[in-house]
């Protein structure tokens, strides 16, 4: 068509559903009704003479005819690098591409469902081919080769994993909640166990100590005895040894006193001699004689019964001593039995009282293992309710997965050839990477589209309600807000070096804080910015990595004050500290169930904590250099971190083992990212350079870093 004015008609001998210009414009080839395609001359037809009798007509035979597709063919597309080929597309199931030179066949692509539509990239290396059967498949034209297969909304598809991911987690909860309502009621059996045993030995310990109580009455009334009789024997010792000391006193006494009296008898003898004849004299002197005589004989009398009581003393205090030493023998005797007696005793009284001690410490914990059951059950059934519903919600989405599906009628690659665009009568219009088919977006219509057709960064979209819409296909970030104080007064103290977006996308945390002064934290509303709390002194130095659990009901932090803590999302309220790192705390993350935490250390090692009792599980180490983030892959037992050695490691958490380490990096790595999969990685650092791997280590893409044109600053420098 040149100015809109018709050069010529073709008349061709079926009905034509597409065509293409090939051979650089010169030949113009037609999809036919009866299965072949047909090649015409654009601007030179042969003109047939008409038979005898018969209007001249402008019917031509074709160039040539490219026989071989066992359908109707639906759809044509040339190779802007190779004006000689031709691609032809069917409802045979099969994309041929043709040599319109020759009229050959080069290859055969067969699609497994009759073919809507077809398209190449400008390059000519790339064949993508539309389907009946619900699918877009991408093809290497060098070969035939498969290199994608793409089909159904993406975004559904992406809901289905969610929910899928969501069962598998929630089924995950109700085993570790199951595991625990085990253990559980083993504690308690065990505690109903030990509450047997212990009053079985409480039993045991009554019974010893009655024997014990019996077998102490004698020993202990035989020392009783002894002592007494000792205490006799000592008394009749001392009364003995007393009585013994009188007599010999009588026994001196006595006989001091009849020399005394002998002594006065010898001095009235001498007095009777010398009186003479005096007889006077003689009289009074006779008279102290038989005086002296008769006190003589008295105490001569005293003296021998002095003597003989000092016999009897003596023989007193000899039977006194050998009673003492009999008595004494006894008591030491009796000590030990009774003491042995008394000891048994008491010991029995002591296991009695720690038995009845172990008794309410067993009748406790019984009490406490049946009403943590409880708690257990409920979190059980609670988790197995939302297991199964979940389950369900899964099966349903998958089973839903694709049954409204239309199948797709329209196809094109992007001017530059790194997208494929494919319409269809699902009222949205899908856009794929052209190097392996990943979704990239989706734009959604009001009704089928009828055709797309690339418009350089754009596509034009015509739809079956005659309608036109442009899309772009290069994504555009736009600012929604800036999350500040509305006054202008900063809502942050100092600088903000943590973000985190929860589960549900509503809320946005937000950590930082001064250094050596302070750490800060706050949470803000997704949709409006504003500030829903803000947690009052979390840290005492700044905060470098805040993150959601997956349930949404806590957050936890980490920072230079080489802690990790949590908080309840709800009310702010601090819940656990986590302490061990020698140095700064740079990245912590949480496993899926929420029940272990990881943290990355400028200390050069990962940390695995038990989120419930707060215990260190784990510490890997090996790492030469500060490990600066960390997250769970998915729902696996990996972590990802990033490592100031260049490198981004994959770790296991439950026993420290190394999976791989991604490398790549030329310089520090400062953080990364894992899908909620956990099946892709993205990590940047030092380099300026964002790099996306596969979870088995295979580079994704490489986002290099802009390049940035010189600047130059005047003196003032502003």
């Amino acid at each position: 068509v040149e100015g809109l004015a018709e050069v010529r008609a073709i008349i061709t001998p079926a009905a034509v559903n597409a065509v293409a210009l090939v051979s650089g414009g010169t030949v113009v080839a037609s999809a036919g009704e009866d299965n072949i395609v047909r090649l015409w001359n654009v601007k030179s037809p042969a003109v047939v003479e008409a038979k005898e009798g018969e209007a001249t007509a402008e019917i031509e035979p074709p160039l040539k005819e490219l026989k071989g597709h066992a359908g109707r063919i639906t759809s044509l597309a040339g190779f802007s690098n190779a004006p000689e080929k031709l691609a032809s597309g069917s409802v045979d199931k099969t994309v041929r591409i043709w040599n319109v030179t020759t009229g050959a066949q080069i290859r055969a692509i067969t699609h497994g469902g009759a073919i809507s539509a077809i398209a190449v990239n400008a390059t000519g290396d790339k064949l993508a081919s539309v389907s009946s059967d619900k699918t877009a498949k991408l093809w290497n034209v060098a070969d035939g080769k498969a290199i994608a297969s793409m089909s159904g909304d993406y975004r559904a598809k992406t809901d289905v994993a969610k929910v899928g991911r969501a069962s598998t987690l929630a089924a995950a909860r109700s085993a570790l909640a199951k595991k625990d309502l085990d253990a559980a009621n083993a504690r308690k059996k065990s505690e109903d166990d030990n509450l047997t045993k212990v009053k079985e030995a409480l039993t045991k310990a009554e019974e010893a100590l009655k024997a014990k109580s019996e077998a102490e009455v004698n020993p202990v009334a035989d020392l009783k005895a002894a002592d007494e009789a000792l205490a006799k024997a000592v008394e009749t010792k001392t009364n003995g040894d007393a009585a013994k000391k009188t007599a010999e006193t009588g026994v001196t006494d006595t006989a001091a006193a009849v020399k005394i009296a002998q002594e006065s008898l010898i001095k009235a003898q001498t007095a009777l001699k010398a009186a003479g004849e005096d007889e006077e004299k003689k009289k009074v002197a006779q008279a102290d004689v038989d005086k002296v005589t008769a006190e003589i004989a008295s105490k001569t009398e005293a003296s021998k019964a002095a003597v003989e009581n000092k016999k009897t003393a003596d023989a007193a205090a000899v039977k006194a001593i050998a009673d003492h030493k009999a008595a004494e023998a006894a008591q030491k005797k009796a000590v030990p039995i009774a003491q042995k007696a008394k000891d048994e005793k008491a010991a029995a009284d002591r296991t009695l009282a720690a038995s009845k001690r172990s008794v309410m410490r067993a009748e406790k914990a019984v009490t406490n293992a049946a009403d943590s059951i409880v708690g257990y059950d409920a979190a059980h059934k609670s988790e197995e309710a939302a297991a199964k519903l979940a389950k369900d919600e899964s099966e349903k989405a998958t089973a839903e997965l694709g049954k409204g599906d239309q199948g797709y009628t329209s196809v094109s690659f992007t001017t530059d050839g790194t997208q494929v665009i494919v319409g269809g009568l699902d009222h949205f219009v899908a856009s794929f990477d052209a190097t392996n088919g990943a979704a990239i977006s989706v734009y959604q219509g009001k009704s089928a589209s009828q055709a797309v057709i690339s418009l350089g960064d754009n596509v034009a979209i015509l739809h079956q309600d005659k309608t036109a819409v442009v899309w772009s296909t290069i994504s555009e970030w736009k600012l929604a807000r800036t999350i500040d104080s509305e006054t202008g007064a900063s809502v942050f103290t100092d600088r903000v070096t943590a973000i985190d977006f929860s589960g549900d996308g509503k809320l946005l945390a937000a950590g930082g804080g001064e250094p050596s002064r302070n750490g800060e934290l706050s949470i803000f509303s997704v949709a409006d910015g504003k500030l829903i709390r803000s947690f009052k002194d979390p840290h005492s130095d700044t905060i470098f990595s805040a993150r959601f659990s997956v349930d949404g009901l806590h957050i936890a932090t980490c920072g230079a004050d080489r802690f990790v803590k949590v908080f309840q999302v709800s009310d702010g309220e601090f819940v656990r500290a986590f302490e061990g790192h020698t140095h700064h705390v740079l990245g912590v993350g949480w496993s899926a169930d929420g029940r272990q935490l990881a943290s990355a250390g400028a200390d050069k090692v990962i940390k695995l904590w038990d989120f419930r009792t707060g215990d260190q599980q784990r510490t890997i180490s090996g790492f030469a250099k500060e490990v600066t983030s960390i997250q769970f892959a998915g729902l696996s037992v990996n972590v990802v971190a990033s490592c100031g050695d260049k490198n981004v490691h994959i770790k296991r958490a439950d026993n420290g083992g190394n999976v791989r380490a991604l490398s790549g990096a030329t310089d520090y790595v400062y953080n990364v990212g894992v899908s909620a999969d956990g099946k892709t990685i993205v990590a940047g650092g030092q380099d300026s350079v964002v790099r996306i791997w596969s979870d088995d280590g295979k580079s994704i893409v490489t986002f290099l870093a802009p390049v940035v044109a010189d600047v130059a600053v005047d003196a003032t420098e502003k």
